[in-house]
């Protein structure tokens, strides 16, 4: 599912516990995936980001805040921002777990502010144009 040429998210969960496996999560121009408040998302080899490396990328692949929790396992965090943006932006105290991802081709691989919590395991953060992980003053 992608949403075409939109400033929102193609998905956005508040609260529950949310399960991807084999599928593809873009956008154009927006967030592809968004947890906030107490939100969790398990992804299992998806893709998440924009749809391609010329006009068709999303300004932020991943997108959590406040108290969410992202575990993701052998996906791709992609094609996000130009300049700006990033493939997983963290905010507040919210938490991201990955275990053999790639976060690649993005304007900044990781882009970090707040108290988040963010674990790698056997993942690679490669060919990001701007930056491979960028910490805002604020992070903790």
């Amino acid at each position: 599912q992608h949403a075409y040429m939109s400033l929102s998210a193609t998905a956005s969960v508040a609260g529950d516990r949310w399960s991807l496996a084999d599928s593809d999560v873009r956008s154009i121009g927006g967030i592809a995936l968004q947890l906030h408040q107490i939100a969790r998302a398990d992804l299992l080899r998806c893709g998440v980001g924009g749809l391609d490396g010329a006009r068709h990328r999303a300004n932020l692949g991943y997108s959590g805040a406040v108290s969410s929790v992202l575990t993701a396992e052998q996906s791709t965090f992609e094609l996000a921002g130009v300049m700006l943006g990033a493939g997983i932006r963290v905010t507040d105290e919210a938490t991201v777990h990955l275990t053999r991802c790639q976060v690649r081709f993005n304007a900044h691989g990781l882009h970090l502010e707040g108290r988040c919590n963010v674990t790698l395991s056997e993942s690679s953060l490669a060919a990001n144009e701007v930056s491979a992980v960028y910490c805002t003053p604020d992070v903790k």
